[in-house]
């Protein structure tokens, strides 16, 4: 499931000695697609950051009211992560044969794609995403301890469905690569999230009633930057 890009430089009749710089020119060279799919998975990594420090900030203090402007942050992170998904399966499938742009709505691209594992986790990811916009629609009930388990357990399988559709799979401990993985990630939303979410909502988030949801928040940041560095590492 690990986009890859190369190029085989051969030559016929008269040989150069040092080929060494004809291929880093092909190695090196980018197509259009290739920067486009590392836009749209930014735009993903983002979404699902944010949308983790905002449900945790907005799970600290279930009796206060959510304000709009938390919404449209908690909504518009959910977007992004659920759209992103989307375009994976129809860029990947010429990203990873090296097409143009406009190959990107050829069905049978998407058919290959949706046959690899790396396109079947874009759809169990979308499928997460669906359940979680379920709960973001009843937020009301997120002082219950079903609602917070649940968000809980599928924003870890959201973390955990790029983790095995990326980089992490790839190595050569594949599972304890995926774990630390899944670590790193969902602590860098728990802080960078939540830092996101607070700067966004200022007005909400650091007036005088929410002293105390802002002190768990310094706290668990203080836990969570050394796991991020060791889990990184």
């Amino acid at each position: 499931g690990h986009p890859v890009e190369g190029s085989f430089t051969f030559q016929l009749d008269a040989t150069s000695q040092d080929v060494s710089s004809v291929v880093a020119a092909f190695v090196e060279e980018e197509h259009g697609l290739s920067r486009l799919f590392s836009v749209i998975r930014w735009v993903l990594l983002a979404g699902i950051i944010v949308l983790i420090g905002a449900l945790w900030l907005i799970t600290r203090d279930p009796s206060a009211a959510v304000s709009l402007r938390t919404r449209m942050v908690a909504w518009g992170a959910w977007s992004f992560a659920f759209l992103a998904t989307v375009q994976t399966l129809f860029v990947y499938g010429p990203h990873a044969s090296g097409l143009k742009i406009y190959e990107a709505t050829d069905l049978s691209l998407l058919r290959e794609t949706l046959g690899t594992a790396f396109g079947q986790w874009q759809l169990v990811r979308i499928g997460i995403l669906i359940a979680l916009a379920v709960l973001l629609r009843e937020m009301q009930w997120r002082d219950k301890r079903a609602w917070r388990i649940t968000c809980g357990v599928l924003l870890v399988a959201t973390v955990a469905s790029v983790s095995v559709s990326g980089h992490a799979i790839t190595q050569g401990s594949a599972v304890v690569s995926v774990m630390l993985d899944v670590v790193h990630f969902s602590t860098v939303g728990l802080w960078l999230g939540g830092l996101a979410m607070i700067a966004i909502d200022r007005a909400t988030w650091l007036k005088e009633g929410r002293t105390v949801t802002i002190r768990r928040f310094s706290k668990m940041s203080g836990l969570a930057v050394p796991v991020i560095v060791v889990a990184g590492v």
